[in-house]
């Protein structure tokens, strides 16, 4: 594996997630991304169209502790 692309919500629970998925697999050197924000903060992914959702995937960003 080379790369791990997060879609979650943009809340919390989401930014909670990456960050514990990502401390576990730190010694395995792959990249963490997450799609890009193309949807209000707190929003759900079940309701974002699939240009919104391309886009993010598209305009995806490394992931970096902390943010």
């Amino acid at each position: 594996t080379e790369e791990l692309i997060f879609a979650l919500n943009p809340n919390i629970q989401g930014d909670t997630t990456i960050y514990y998925i990502q401390k576990k697999l730190q010694p395995f050197n792959i990249r963490i991304t997450t799609i890009a924000r193309g949807i209000a903060f707190g929003g759900e992914l079940e309701y974002a169209d699939e240009l919104t959702l391309s886009r993010s995937i598209s305009a995806r960003i490394p992931y970096k502790m902390g943010t």
